[in-house]
């Protein structure tokens, strides 16, 4: 998808533990890393969403995670950032990168 210039990817893990997922960040970046590769984009955002808390955890690679940052008023750590109350792609991660990216 591309947003105000910004070519991006956003996918979605649901999960009770999110340490069980995390616990394979590694693995995950290196899909993340191909796909930016196959796909040339600016930004991947994987957001392992807690379904019984109502956050996510997200993790952010690619040249402007700066946007990823800005959106969600964050500093990314080790790629990753905790965001308290955001569950929805559609509803709250796409219109905050949406902003972020004017």
């Amino acid at each position: 998808m591309i947003v105000t210039g910004l070519k991006i990817e956003i996918s979605q893990i649901n999960a009770v533990d999110l340490n069980n997922i995390l616990d394979r960040q590694f693995e995950i970046e290196e899909s993340m890393e191909k796909i930016i590769s196959s796909k040339d984009l600016d930004v991947s955002l994987v957001a392992v969403t807690d379904i019984i808390n109502c956050n996510s955890e997200i993790i952010a690679l690619g040249n402007r995670t700066d946007v990823i940052e800005k959106a969600f008023n964050v500093k990314l750590k080790n790629n990753r950032s905790f965001l308290k109350g955001i569950v929805s792609r559609k509803k709250q991660i796409l219109p905050n990168i949406m902003e972020a990216s004017k």
